[in-house]
């Protein structure tokens, strides 16, 4: 279905009776890099592959996240929107252990073996040393600032380290974009 309705997609877009658009979208970047308006080589085979990793990718966590917003039954202003997904990641971690590799080291007096493996333990890292860890308070994050990119964080959503760089903003705009939808057109009555 997901190949049927790409397919769709760039007929829709080669067409030549289509009217000239304001603004490209990235179906019309991808046929004038195929084109040859750059150095990079595409096949209609690459551009629907790239285009389902657009329309695919993060669905897991985004749907897990949304999900768990919609279970608590939100109800929040605009401007409260990022403070609430943060909180939300903070009480529920979609990967709240994280793999890691210790180089040779000593701990207390213990001797720990380089490549031992190690796990972070990302809820608890969220929940120290708020005062009530297991309340829902979105306020914590309006009144402090927490940078979601600051490796060295307290809240690590998204792991920690070099691999998360590209998940932070997509994932964040992919969950404030989901969540704002919902909340302007559904009723929730």
């Amino acid at each position: 279905e997901m190949g049927m309705f790409l397919q769709v997609l760039i007929d829709d877009h080669l067409n030549p009776k289509r009217p000239k658009p304001k603004l490209e979208d990235i179906p019309d970047v991808l046929q004038i890099w195929r084109r040859g308006g750059s150095n990079i080589q595409l096949t209609w085979y690459n551009i629907k592959g790239i285009l389902t990793d657009i329309f695919v990718a993060g669905t897991d966590t985004t749907g897990t996240t949304v999900t768990r917003a919609m279970t608590l039954k939100m109800k929040m202003f605009k401007t409260y929107l990022k403070a609430v997904v943060k909180e939300i990641m903070r009480l529920h971690q979609v990967d709240p252990l994280i793999p890691r590799q210790t180089n040779h080291s000593k701990l207390h007096g213990h001797d720990i073996p380089a490549k031992s493996p190690v796990y972070i333990n990302a809820l608890a890292i969220g929940r120290d040393p708020e005062e009530n860890p297991e309340e829902f308070n979105p306020n914590m994050f309006i009144d402090s600032f927490i940078d979601l990119n600051d490796r060295y964080s307290r809240f690590i959503p998204f792991g920690g380290v070099h691999r998360i760089w590209p998940r932070i903003n997509l994932g964040i705009a992919i969950v404030h974009l989901t969540l704002s939808n919902l909340l302007y057109k559904f009723d929730w009555k």
